[in-house]
């Protein structure tokens, strides 16, 4: 495996371990449409909580990582637009918010896999999981959201196949 190689895979766990702390802090801070901007102007005027303030900051660590690990250390302001929503954001109700933060997690897990996969490195993750299962389109029938989930997840209560 080259050096550039092995900062990639660093890179894509670097980004998954800010992903976990995300969904981590998300599960204790209110987050939503109406929450997420009164907590962005809270902390735009010096008033926002601390814990309000730490989620935001990660989440923007977390899209520039992401972006980084994805696209090198340059990308377009068009395509940041068009990552963007596909990332986690504080105006994101908590159950949309965790769902992008598990289709982000999956995706990076199922590139950095292939990355073993492609350069014949050892890979210390394994091949099994749920990175390695069929993905499916869908979109979340209470929220509307577009997404991917592993096939065995569907429910046609929950998501449209689309």
């Amino acid at each position: 495996m080259t050096g550039a190689q092995t900062n990639a895979i660093a890179d894509f766990n670097s980004t998954l371990d800010l992903a976990n702390n995300v969904g981590e802090i998300a599960k204790k801070i209110n987050t939503g449409p109406i929450a997420g901007r009164i907590g962005k102007a809270a902390q735009w005027t010096g008033g926002a909580t601390t814990g309000f303030v730490e989620l935001n900051t990660n989440i923007a660590n977390l899209k520039s990582s992401f972006m980084k690990t994805i696209s090198g250390a340059t990308i377009s302001d068009r395509e940041v637009e068009r990552l963007s929503q596909f990332l986690p954001d504080v105006n994101d109700p908590e159950e949309v918010l965790q769902i992008k933060i598990k289709n982000l997690k999956e995706g990076i897990e199922r590139n950095r896999d292939s990355l073993y996969e492609a350069t014949g490195g050892n890979n210390p993750y394994g091949t099994s999981g749920p990175s390695q299962q069929a993905m499916i389109s869908v979109y979340d029938v209470n929220t509307g959201e577009a997404g991917q989930i592993p096939e065995n997840e569907f429910n046609s209560s929950q998501y449209i196949k689309r």
